[in-house]
């Protein structure tokens, strides 16, 4: 997976194994721990969220701010790894 600083600013990727997890921290927050490095991410707030998206209510179908539906998706990756 690719990740980017403020949507634009590439920064690196990251690897997933079939051994990697993802982790539920908060109601708005996952993490995936790799190694000695964990990768934290947070959801956007609504207002946020519009300006990366076309749809006004700031939901498409390749983009969600529906951290479980990220969980559910990465860990689909991972088994199929």
């Amino acid at each position: 997976m690719k990740y980017y600083k403020d949507q634009k600013q590439y920064k690196g990727k990251i690897t997933l194994a079939k051994t990697s997890k993802v982790l539920k921290t908060a109601k708005n927050q996952f993490e995936i721990p790799m190694g000695d490095k964990t990768y934290i991410f947070v959801e956007v707030d609504k207002k946020e969220q519009q300006e990366y998206t076309a749809d006004p209510d700031g939901e498409s179908e390749l983009f969600t701010n529906d951290i479980d539906k990220w969980i559910e998706t990465i860990e689909e990756v991972i088994n199929n790894l």
